[in-house]
């Protein structure tokens, strides 16, 4: 939009010129900045001449929704109408500094959200040059590969991943026993089973191996004694994270049964023996 396609009483009536000149003397903005907010202005302006609109103090916030919508339909991409509406934004503040209007009617106009974009992905020979970056001629060889691997693996922030500690990925000491109380509905006979506590109430390990057991029931709660490991942020037992009102799964040689934590809590050392 050039001032030679408006009437010159129009482009007098927006103060072109003397906005421009604001914004070279006053306002302090680059040659580029200028030429933006002067084609803004001047959008405006022919956009108002359509509506019967020949001076600012005319335009209203009912016009200026529509002028955005005129925006989308030439097709300008949100970002550009969101700058649009910025540099007419500095135009009505200084009217109303100028005293050429008695309000900003753009103070409430609501502006196009931004697109959501998908983020860039590496590609896979991209992955695989990251992965490989740690030379084995480094004595920091192994740890550097396994900070990659799991930054690029799990998707980790980089607070995340420069915060992990050995403790968050490696057991605390050596596995240990919980007394677990779990909430669950199984069917009579198995419970049957597991009240006369023969073998069919025992609990595996991580290796497989029959080593807990059902400790005791009442009514739709059963006492589970389990090998567990510990770690910086809770108790794991065969890859489940143990919490109360989480939910459980474990086996025994008839059946596997799910259920709810109810409460958890370390068993003394010298009971676990």
């Amino acid at each position: 939009m050039t001032d030679a396609a408006l009437p010159d009483e129009v482009v007098r009536a927006f103060l072109v010129e003397r906005f421009d000149d604001f914004l070279s003397l006053e306002h302090g903005s680059a040659d580029r900045t200028r030429e933006a907010y002067r084609r803004d202005v001047l959008r405006l302006a022919s956009y108002a001449l359509t509506r019967s609109v020949r001076k600012p103090g005319e335009l209203t916030p009912g016009h200026l929704r529509d002028f955005v919508y005129h925006l989308k339909d030439l097709g300008l991409a949100p970002s550009s109408i969101r700058r649009t509406i910025a540099g007419l934004r500095t135009w009505f503040a200084f009217l109303v500094a100028e005293s050429v209007i008695p309000g900003d009617p753009s103070d409430r106009l609501e502006l196009p959200k931004r697109w959501q974009t998908l983020p860039e992905v590496l590609s896979a020979d991209e992955v695989k040059k990251l992965l490989a970056t740690p030379s084995q001629d480094d004595a920091m060889y192994y740890r550097d590969k396994a900070m990659l691997e799991l930054a690029y693996g799990a998707g980790l922030r980089v607070s995340e991943w420069t915060s992990v500690q050995v403790s968050d990925v490696h057991p605390i000491g050596t596995p240990s026993y919980l007394r677990v109380r779990v909430r669950t509905a199984i069917a009579p006979d198995i419970l049957a089973r597991l009240r006369a506590g023969d073998s069919d109430s025992q609990v595996p390990d991580y290796s497989g191996a029959w080593v807990g057991r059902v400790e005791s029931t009442s009514g739709a709660d059963i006492v589970l004694r389990l090998p567990a490991q510990q770690f910086s942020n809770g108790w794991k037992y065969r890859n489940q994270w143990l919490k109360v009102n989480g939910a459980i799964r474990f086996e025994t040689p008839r059946a596997v049964i799910n259920g709810t934590v109810v409460d958890l809590a370390p068993v003394e050392q010298s009971a676990s023996q």
